[in-house]
């Protein structure tokens, strides 16, 4: 009787030859931005698929021009993400943790607000800025991009520590740990992962943003 190899090897190698066509198709605007970047001197229809000479002078220059900008946003983006986090925890851990009435409520409508569109908020924001000295202020950037990345890591930490074992936080108890010494000695280092991401949505929601940079400075 014939006996048939198994074709799982085979499987497996052609979705990992089918991710990696779909990976490179991806990645290519960003080989070609990088591959122009080194070509300063060549024109669009005269660049190279490999640069013959890499020239770093437009990196340079940009640099050069741009750099205190690009430190302001890095600033204002770290400043956003620390915000986000810090409010956003606790309020994950609260609704997570704790059984509030109507706590599935407040999930749902902290998703709404992420429908709500920038421009309107920015608008609202801008007569209480006034109001409170901070408009065109680092601060006050920091606030509003912050508040981009808020409602999504409220709901992503609050689905990651609503899995977390309520015997590993009774045995902390037990110990003599009150609330916060839990929430920062366990709940947090259990939510590392969490914690990550979020960070990172929140930084690029911050990184990205032009409407409150706009209307607020």
């Amino acid at each position: 009787m014939a006996v048939h190899a198994p074709t799982a090897p085979r499987r497996r190698w052609g979705s990992t030859v089918a991710g990696l066509l779909v990976l490179a198709v991806m990645l290519f605007p960003l080989y070609w931005m990088l591959n122009t970047a080194l070509q300063p001197a060549s024109g669009l229809l005269q660049v190279g698929p490999v640069p013959s000479k890499i020239d770093l002078s437009g990196f340079t220059k940009a640099l050069t021009d741009q750099g205190g900008n690009l430190l302001t946003s890095l600033l204002v983006s770290v400043g956003a993400v620390a915000v986000c986090l810090a409010i956003a925890a606790p309020a994950a851990y609260g609704l997570a943790r704790f059984g509030l009435r109507g706590s599935r409520t407040i999930v749902f409508g902290t998703l709404i607000t992420q429908m709500v569109p920038g421009i309107v908020i920015a608008n609202a924001l801008y007569s209480s800025y006034v109001d409170l000295g901070l408009v065109n202020s680092y601060a006050g950037l920091m606030l509003a991009d912050a508040s981009l990345g808020i409602p999504f890591s409220i709901v992503l930490m609050r689905s990651f520590m609503v899995s977390i074992p309520g015997e590993v936080i009774e045995a902390a108890e037990i110990d003599g740990a009150g609330p916060v010494r839990v929430f920062l000695r366990v709940v947090l280092p259990m939510s590392r992962n969490a914690l990550i991401t979020s960070g990172l949505f929140a930084f690029l929601f911050a990184w990205s943003d032009f409407m409150f940079a706009l209307t607020l400075n």
